[in-house]
């Protein structure tokens, strides 16, 4: 279990300020993680919160979170019929979603994961209010294979190997959807020297 958190004032944001905590109980079988990066207002901000439930086998996971960034992006802009160019506007891209996950152990060093979420995607032009806000709207499923022998030594990992590889995608169900399709792997090996 752990606090954590500072502040600070920018003269482009206002108030600024993050902060993480995480609870358990006695035995570790209920966890709650609250996360929060604030940037002036609470619609530019990241705030993530989760909760774990981890008794048995089966480890499941329920999240909600969201995420804003901002970015200056080439805009193409029509002053009149004659007349047209680009300027570098800045944008909000936000997420807001949730995810349900579950880690299954197949045996003491080799786990599958899925995990089901459900993702609101917008981007919003600041500097042009009349432009309209681009919303889409994704169903997001995923499975990983998880393998994980490696030993600790005092920083990090001195012996031993993890890899995962991991399919994720989103099927574009809606009108309103994207479709994607995500393949990750990672292999590493740890020497001691």
């Amino acid at each position: 279990d752990y606090v954590y958190g500072n502040g600070g004032y920018n003269t482009f944001y206002g108030v600024l300020g993050m902060a993480a905590i995480s609870f358990s109980d006695m035995l570790g079988n209920h966890q709650i993680l609250l996360q929060g990066n604030f940037n002036g207002e609470l619609k530019n901000s990241d705030l993530a919160l989760a909760y774990y439930y981890l008794p048995n086998r089966l480890d499941l996971g329920f999240m909600a979170y969201q995420t804003a960034r901002f970015l200056f992006t080439p805009t193409f802009v029509q002053v009149d019929s004659v007349t047209a160019g680009y300027s570098e506007d800045l944008y909000r891209y936000s997420q807001i979603g949730g995810q349900i996950s579950g880690s299954y152990p197949i045996d003491k060093f080799n786990r599958l994961e899925l995990g089901l979420g459900l993702m609101s995607l917008s981007r919003e032009n600041l500097d042009r209010v009349d432009y309209p806000i681009f919303n889409r709207v994704l169903f997001v499923p995923e499975m990983a294979l998880v393998h994980d022998n490696s030993m600790w030594g005092t920083w990090s990992p001195v012996k031993g190997s993890r890899y995962e590889l991991r399919l994720t995608g989103s099927p574009g169900i809606g009108s309103n959807s994207l479709t994607f399709a995500s393949i990750f792997g990672d292999y590493r090996k740890y020497y001691k020297f």
